[in-house]
């Protein structure tokens, strides 16, 4: 099979928006560790606290002023982790140098074995990395010596995820959908940030080993980056989560991201107007663009809902009647019905399926 390379959009519509719950659980992750969350914005360039960020959004926050809370927060929850629990953490520089030697790969997979091999010259002490295949899937492990299954911790870890998961779809110039990602760390007490780096698969705790699961097709998948192209995008990443990407997806895939990162932060859907307000564009040029997309804002609400439903009812703590309450239905027996019409499965059928892959 030929893989052809996707030509991007000469130009598109800017997105005036960053990941509010990304920002905002970092942000109160380093005040939990007594740093100050509102220093951290001044630093970025941001007019305002942290309070009044996650109360009214980051609509309007730049892509640089974004990288730059993240990368702040990181490296403050990564000294934390080295200096009070002996994790030692990849530093920016050793990242650059691992993002240089994968585009030289052939293929997804010749990449993630590099990193392996990455990973080992530092003789374990950043981690162990390793591939496992077995028949359609395949497994990226990547543990470290210790873990301090603490907050911070957790925090770094599944950040570390998201960003190797951008870099390999990034270097492959496709989304790697991932099935499902296993964790040491106990559960947190908010979701708000797993929500909107992986909205639409299953994250299981206090696992033996980090590892997400993914379609083996992917690692035949050639890697057709260059290192000129890297170059333009390591000015901000790994911590802008390569958001100018999104410039080469469709109108419909930012207004799914953006609602799904909404209600991870505010549990409840925005509405057209929000949205358009976001994007720049009145209510009708919105509608219209999705209809040339051959979509519409109810659909991607539609596919939305599913998402979060998916997660909540993979989440064993939760009743199907609570569940119910959070996803906006009036009692139990309407969100029942509504589900087995979108899905073909009830509730309980589809939570025990889930249980068991």
């Amino acid at each position: 099979m030929q893989f052809v390379r996707k030509t991007k959009p000469a130009a598109d519509l800017e997105l005036h928006y960053a990941p509010v719950s990304v920002m905002s659980a970092l942000l109160q992750a380093v005040r939990e560790l007594g740093y100050d969350a509102d220093a951290v914005l001044t630093q970025a360039g941001v007019g305002c606290s942290a309070a009044h960020l996650v109360a009214n959004g980051a609509s309007g926050i730049s892509t640089p002023a974004f990288a730059k809370i993240n990368q702040t927060c990181n490296n403050m929850l990564r000294d934390h982790i080295n200096l009070h629990d002996g994790c030692i953490s990849m530093t920016e520089d050793q990242f650059g140098m691992l993002c240089r030697c994968v585009t030289h790969a052939a293929t997804l997979e010749e990449a993630i074995r590099l990193t392996a091999t990455f990973f080992d010259m530092f003789d374990g002490r950043l981690g162990k990395v390793r591939l496992e295949v077995s028949g359609d899937q395949a497994f990226f492990h990547i543990n470290r010596q210790r873990h301090a299954l603490n907050n911070a911790d957790f925090m770094v870890h599944i950040y570390g995820f998201a960003v190797l998961q951008r870099l390999y779809s990034w270097l492959i110039d496709a989304h790697i959908g991932i099935l499902s990602t296993h964790l040491v760390h106990p559960a947190p007490a908010s979701r708000a940030l797993l929500t909107c780096l992986f909205a639409e698969h299953e994250v299981r705790f206090s696992q033996p080993s980090n590892h997400i699961r993914f379609d083996s097709a992917y690692l035949n998948r050639p890697v057709v980056r260059t290192q000129q192209e890297l170059h333009v995008i390591a000015k901000l990443f790994p911590n802008d989560l390569l958001l100018n990407s999104y410039r080469g997806k469709s109108l419909a895939d930012r207004v799914y991201q953006v609602m799904i990162d909404h209600y991870a932060n505010y549990c409840r859907l925005p509405e057209t107007a929000k949205l358009a307000e976001l994007f720049r564009m009145s209510d009708h040029t919105m509608r219209r663009r999705l209809s040339e997309e051959h979509t519409a804002y109810s659909e991607i609400r539609h596919k939305c809902q599913l998402a979060i439903i998916g997660d909540y009812l993979r989440r064993t703590e939760l009743t199907i009647n609570e569940i119910a309450e959070r996803t906006g239905f009036s009692d139990g027996s309407t969100f029942r019905r509504a589900f087995k019409h979108w899905t073909g499965k009830s509730p309980s059928d589809y939570r025990r399926v889930a249980s068991l892959q």
